[in-house]
């Protein structure tokens, strides 16, 4: 989703630069123009606002503010977008680990009660995130090989998306995110446009919670530029 990506591009924005908080805004902040925000325009509705707890000059982070409005532009133009969303990531409000990791799992587990759902885990490249249940032996194993599956299907769509879905009568798996899968093993008793609409809104709400899982990088020279 468009979100995602402007999600993940302000996070860049914030652990590269040192910043509080980045966010798109559609009217600027009561204290913005102060010392410690750096606003900058996007067009089509949108301003970009960068918070800091010190002066935003002198170490690279206006050249870094800039390239960082220049690709939340082209991202804009790649959607087809309008507008700009409301979209913000902030460092100070990030939640501990294994708090975002319980909240996931309660996603999950509302949606394994859905009706011929057995488990579900999400995923995010090879690693586990959180499941509803804890899996069983088969259900690992089968796990390597649907990603791989995914893989390739993204990989056919030759870039076009990368929100994927394999509905199986046993096994389904929706990508969605940056490298985010979920998962849900099935007893062949649901509805597939039931299960997608859930999928939707599980996936929707657990795409805003990954980003605060990412380690932020020890110093922000170990973060490479953003992409212009």
């Amino acid at each position: 989703m468009m979100e995602d990506e402007l999600r993940e591009l302000l996070r860049e924005l914030v652990t590269g630069t040192g910043a509080e908080m980045a966010a798109i805004v559609r009217e600027a902040s009561e204290h913005s123009g102060s010392d410690a925000i750096k606003a900058v325009p996007l067009g089509m509705g949108g301003l970009l606002e960068v918070h800091y707890n010190d002066r935003p000059e002198g170490d690279g982070r206006p050249a870094a503010i800039e390239r960082a409005s220049r690709a939340l532009r082209a991202c804009a133009r790649r959607w087809g977008a309008d507008t700009f969303p409301e979209v913000e990531y902030q460092r100070s409000k990030a939640l501990d680990q294994n708090r975002v990791r319980d909240r996931i799992q309660a996603y999950l587990q509302a949606f394994a009660n859905a009706q011929g759902v057995v488990n579900a885990v999400v995923m995010v490249k090879d690693d586990i995130v959180a499941s509803a249940r804890e899996l069983d032996e088969l259900q690992s194993e089968r796990l390597p090989f649907l990603l791989k599956q995914v893989d390739n299907e993204v990989r056919n769509r030759k870039g076009e998306t990368s929100h994927i879905e394999i509905l199986r009568d046993d096994l389904c798996a929706f990508a969605f995110w940056i490298d985010a899968c979920l998962v849900a093993f099935c007893d062949g008793g649901f509805s597939p446009d039931f299960l997608r609409h859930r999928a939707r809104m599980v996936t929707r709400e657990i795409g805003q919670l990954l980003p605060y899982l990412d380690d932020p990088p020890s110093a922000p020279a170990s973060v490479a530029p953003i992409p212009e």
